[in-house]
């Protein structure tokens, strides 16, 4: 056995090249396989782990953001969700910043609001909550006792700011739970405290009675809350969404007078215990492209083994025969090339181990990938990894030797041809191997090509800053903006102003509708944005029909124009439209707008995400607004920052004025994640490219081993070196078309999916061009090169 290991450490030194390229692929392999199946239970489980009552079927309760997130819901819809048939138990949890204080010192910071069977409910563990007592204690994250740095809180009292209330600090929150962005926090406290922690600017001359009653309306109707509900068996989550919806649908049928940006948003009932779908739906996706890159490189590893196997055991024919005329059997040899195997195989899985708990723990730590993994999952990852890797291993060394095993390869007027099962695995393993190699180059230089085009577009933003002007004034209390009065500042032409920012705004979606107020269920549902009249000017937009808008009409971005079916020219102007949520843009219910103009898509999103369909109207119809950004030139940002400074002290200070930054470096940061993701691509890309190359070389100088005995023939006879480059040219070629066949059908089946998710376009010519010509060029060098060195010893030894 150690001299099998012995004798395996010295064939590879002799291979060193070789044996580099593989240890790396297998240890990706074994890195990117490890992840997969140890993040695979807490990711595509119905619940969180914290959650140990699964014998319950739940839902989750909250709004549907435009982004398909959840957002949270004031307490009277979850109420009037726990009446619906089929919901058993509803409990609620919530998260909001609040001000306390623990003896001297004060603190604002993320408090959860639970009621009290919350805990029972789910069986959550390591926390010992009796509803009775619950309105008087709160439970604290231990990260925060660490904060606080003056040993444990227990038993201490905890002093809401807003009304003086104490609680009695009771326990711990399970560091699972207060790890949850969503739910989790510094603090727990009961639900019914909530009005307790509620600060609000009311007038100090209002009586108690007053203010507690103002307080608790509000409290009700507060949207940070989740819903879960325990369901009976068989019940669907879409059949509650749907009945939660068409009662908001009867709500607004009759006169209102007033509807916030939130009515524009349907209720999101979903399967299971889930506060954060979008994220969860993006870290699926995200794991599915790890999957595939893992099985890719343990494909890839296994055929460059392959070809290194057949390409050695050539080499030791003579070995092997020695070895069976003493008595030898197959089982025997198996058994001692698989040993040689483990100087690669060993090493491989060590750094594969190592690498993904070290990218496990930068992710933790950076909150790059926040999913809990169990220790008995990862040791069954482990395990699993660990036998796919040695049965990759074992299957790519012996099916080389048991197709050399056969008697008749040991003798001399075979020994050097290849059988025709054989020739046919050498050609679907070259063919294999330039099919990984076409898709990886064409992915990366596809994602190298986009990120060119981006970066060529970067100009957008340049002397651009941003402000926030926040209709709060530091301490909870908020005094809405006059809009009419702010808008004064952008007569002068260098200022524009936004209700919901420019780059990533806060936009709420309105189904609209061409020339009839008939909203149907395919109806487009588009972004609006409401802006001053400067803003087209200011950012420079590239107006492609009519004009800027007045106070009756809206400007569409060409993909809300295309998406509502209007041509991007002047046909277009004075079209009618209706809005279903027009109150957006402050206009009345199933109002006539005209479209006033249409110009080029605007990254509000970034770059690669700049095609959102967006509806842009004035701000001058809106009155009130809760916060206003401003876009202003870099040289005039001074004088306008102190016009803001000297309105905001004129009133009282009453707002918040905040820098937001360039706007050139806030889309800049929205394509940090493509750029991180070009690099991975390009580094993986470059990776299974050289795999492919060093497999491919082995596989032609393995075919040209065994077919050594013709050309020497050849040779014999008169050929010349060009009449053996052509006859392995012409083979070669014919296996390369039929990969570049096979590379052709994958990117019409996955392009268009792959340039949705990816922004990745396989079928750009540029793209298809770079990577055939990198190819052949490969494939010409590597026969030559193989070629070559075949045939420097002399034609005795050839034949």
């Amino acid at each position: 056995m150690f001299f099998a290991i012995a004798y395996g450490f010295r064939q590879w030194k002799a291979h060193l090249a070789q044996y580099l390229l593989l240890l790396v692929g297998f240890t990706l392999f074994a890195m990117l396989l490890s992840i997969n199946l140890a993040t695979a239970p807490s990711l595509f489980s119905a619940v969180p782990q914290w959650v140990t009552n699964t014998s319950s079927q739940y839902v989750t309760i909250g709004l549907q953001s435009p982004k398909d997130t959840l957002l949270g819901v004031g307490s009277e819809v979850l109420d009037q969700a726990a009446k619906a048939p089929g919901i058993l138990n509803m409990v609620k949890v919530g998260q909001t910043p609040g001000a306390f204080r623990i003896d001297d010192k004060s603190f604002k910071e993320d408090i959860g609001f639970v009621d009290a069977d919350f805990f029972s409910t789910l069986g959550i563990q390591g926390i010992d909550v009796k509803a009775a007592d619950f309105d008087n204690q709160a439970y604290v994250s231990r990260a925060f006792e660490r904060q606080w740095g003056q040993g444990s809180l227990l038993g201490k009292t905890l002093i809401a700011k807003a009304s003086g209330k104490g609680l009695h600090i009771a326990g711990y929150i399970p560091d699972a739970i207060a790890a949850d962005k969503k739910i989790g926090g510094a603090v727990w406290v009961s639900a019914n405290n909530l009005a307790a922690f509620f600060e609000i600017g009311l007038p100090p001359t209002l009586p108690a009675e007053q203010i507690a009653l103002i307080k608790k309306q509000l409290v009700a109707k507060v949207p940070f809350y989740y819903g879960v509900a325990v369901v009976k068996s068989g019940f669907e989550p879409a059949d509650l969404q749907r009945l939660l919806n068409d009662e908001d649908a009867q709500k607004q049928e009759g006169d209102v007078s007033f509807s916030s940006n939130l009515d524009n948003m349907k209720k999101y009932v979903l399967p299971g215990v889930n506060f954060a779908p979008g994220e969860q739906s993006q870290m699926r996706k995200q794991w599915w492209v790890i999957l595939v890159l893992s099985l890719m490189f343990g494909l890839i590893n296994v055929l460059n083994l392959l070809s290194h196997g057949i390409n050695q055991f050539l080499r030791r024919q003579g070995e092997f025969a020695t070895r069976i005329a003493v008595g030898a059997n197959a089982q025997q040899l198996a058994r001692q090339v698989f040993l040689e195997q483990l100087p690669l195989l060993v090493p491989a899985l060590l750094l594969g181990w190592l690498a993904a708990a070290g990218l496990a723990l930068y992710s933790n730590a950076h909150a790059l990938w926040p999913l809990p993994v169990s220790f008995g999952a990862t040791v069954l990852a482990l395990v699993v990894a660990t036998l796919v890797a040695a049965t990759a291993v074992a299957i790519s060394t012996s099916l080389p030797l048991l197709a050399l095993l056969r008697k008749s390869q040991f003798s001399r007027s075979k020994s050097q041809d290849a059988s025709p099962a054989q020739r046919q695995l050498s050609r679907l393993n070259l063919g294999a191997q330039l099919c990984f190699a076409g898709l990886s180059l064409l992915l990366a230089f596809a994602m190298l090509h986009t990120q060119w085009q981006v970066h060529q577009q970067e100009q957008f933003g340049v002397g651009l800053d941003t402000f926030k002007l926040d209709a709060s004034d530091g301490n909870d209390a908020a005094h809405p903006l006059n809009v009419p009065s702010l808008l004064v500042m952008a007569e002068r032409g260098d200022v524009a102003i936004t209700k919901g920012g420019f780059v990533s705004p806060i936009s709420f979606p309105s189904k609209t509708a061409v020339a009839a107020a008939d909203f149907k269920k395919d109806s487009p549902n588009i972004n609006t944005l409401a802006v001053s009249g400067s803003f087209f000017s200011v950012i420079k937009a590239k107006m492609l029909a009519g004009g800027e808008p007045n106070r009756q009409g809206v400007v569409l971005n060409a993909s809300a124009a295309q998406i509502l079916g209007l041509p991007l020219d002047e046909s277009s102007i004075g079209k009618t439209l209706f809005m279903e949520k027009g109150d957006t843009l402050g206009f009345e219910k199933n109002q006539a707008i005209h479209v006033d103009g249409i110009i080029d898509d605007l990254p509000h999103l970034g770059v690669l995400n700049k095609h959102q369909p967006m509806i842009y109207g004035l701000l001058d119809n809106l009155d009130k607004a809760d916060a206003l950004s401003f876009i202003v030139q870099r040289e005039v940002e001074p004088a306008l920052v102190q016009q803001l400074k000297r309105f905001n002290q004129d009133n009282g200070e009453l707002w918040t004025l905040t820098p937001t930054g360039s706007v050139k470096e806030a889309l800049a940061k929205l394509n940090v994640a493509m750029d991180n993701m070009v690099l991975l691509a390009m580094v993986l890309g470059g990776l299974v490219s050289l795999l492919s190359i060093s497999s491919l070389y082995n596989q032609l100088e393995a075919q040209l081993r065994m077919r050594k005995r013709k050309f020497g023939v050849m040779l014999a006879v008169g050929a010349r070196f060009h009449h053996l480059l052509g006859l392995l040219s012409l083979e070669l070629l014919a296996v390369a078309m039929a990969a570049f066949v096979v590379v052709a059908a994958l990117v019409w089946r996955l392009n268009d999916r792959l340039a949705l998710s990816l922004n990745a376009d396989l079928a750009s010519l540029d793209v298809v061009a770079l990577t055939l010509v990198l190819l052949l060029a490969v494939l010409a060098f590597c026969c030559l090169w193989a070629l070559r060195r075949s045939l420097k010893r002399p034609i005795r030894e050839l034949l």
